[in-house]
């Protein structure tokens, strides 16, 4: 039991994802706090906090995403995207589906028009 707990810690730090309590996983990344844009995201089938760390590669593969952060206990993601980055919802959703789960609503926020878009 141990050490399996070990090995997700060990994995969870060389992919540069910190675990904390009350989350899953937390990507990291730099700060977008400066005019970028946010989704938040349902993702349905996700089970495990290992089963998280593909889903975060997935969503760091999408071009513009600055980082991504998963609450295991909600199912729900939070995105972040360079200002000016163009990411659609189908982006997002094929991103998900690749990863092999389902994607729920996308609300977007922080100043976006509309979904694929650039941020202002």
């Amino acid at each position: 039991m141990f050490s399996s707990v070990r090995r997700l810690v060990a994995v969870a730090l060389s992919c540069g994802t910190v675990l904390h309590p009350g989350m899953s996983a937390i990507a990291a990344g730099p700060d977008n706090a400066t005019g970028g844009r946010e989704a938040l995201v349902i993702v349905k089938g996700v089970a495990t906090p290992f089963s998280v760390f593909g889903l975060l590669s997935r969503f760091r593969q999408i071009p513009g995403v600055t980082g991504a952060t998963f609450d295991l206990s909600q199912g729900l993601a939070d995105l972040t995207f360079k200002p000016g980055a163009v990411v659609s919802d189908h982006d997002i959703r094929e991103a998900i589906r690749n990863a092999s789960y389902t994607p729920g609503p996308i609300r977007w926020q922080n100043g976006t028009v509309q979904a694929g878009h650039p941020a202002n």
